[in-house]
């Protein structure tokens, strides 16, 4: 599948604006819960506040710039065997780093301020 306008493409940039659109919406849901039945998901808020943090990492390294944009299920593949190795490292650590994060964020919440 050729590209509309002939650029090269990374899809790691769509990768992290998915991932940040996916964890703004998880973290609003549950807040909007919390304001509105003083109930939450705190599994649902820990993952997208991960996936929230995950996000940027895709904006600093978004691995290869490919020709074309590949098809169907082959763009996971093709995203993981082109991207530079720093990238990947990059991917993994903040990945450890952004759970890290969210765990410690979840332990620490206190959802009593809504009253």
């Amino acid at each position: 599948m050729e590209n509309a306008t002939g650029k090269k493409v990374k899809i790691g940039y769509k990768y992290g604006l998915v991932m940040l659109i996916s964890g703004i919406l998880l973290v609003g849901i549950n807040v909007g819960m919390l304001y509105l039945n003083n109930s939450y998901y705190p599994k649902l808020l820990t993952v997208g506040i991960a996936i929230a943090f995950l996000s940027p990492v895709f904006f600093i390294f978004p691995g290869a710039t490919l020709d074309k944009m590949p098809v169907g299920k082959d763009i996971n593949k093709v995203f993981w065997k082109t991207a530079p190795g720093i990238h990947k490292v990059m991917w993994i650590t903040w990945g450890i780093i952004s759970i890290a994060i969210s765990v410690i964020a979840l332990i620490s919440f206190d959802p009593d301020f809504v009253k």
